[in-house]
């Protein structure tokens, strides 16, 4: 992948949906497979920064991309949308009771 391919928007980059603490301590392949590339692209460009942008915080992405081995070893359903690149588990660093979406 290119170097301008893993900015996906103003905010997020593919190697944030890659990287697993757990995959590395393991030693896992958790290499992005091309085929679930333009289904982060879109949860990124619909969904992540659309939020990103409204909440005017940063967002972390915490897991999102997952292989199969990986999201069995992380107790995820066997039919988890983050193995086809379609889930995110995301914190932000906002918790302000008086912002909107509250």
């Amino acid at each position: 992948m290119e170097k301008d391919e893993k900015r996906l928007t103003e905010h997020f980059r593919m190697d944030e949906f890659v990287y697993s603490a757990m995959a590395v301590e393991l030693g896992l392949n958790n290499a992005l497979p091309s085929e679930v590339i333009p289904a982060i692209r879109n949860l990124t460009v619909r969904l992540l920064e659309p939020l990103r942008i409204y909440h005017r915080q940063p967002m972390y992405i915490m897991s999102g991309y997952r292989s199969e081995e990986l999201n069995r070893l992380v107790g995820g359903a066997p039919s988890s949308q983050h193995m086809k690149g379609e889930a995110v588990d995301r914190k932000s660093t906002r918790l302000n009771s008086s912002h909107p979406s509250r």
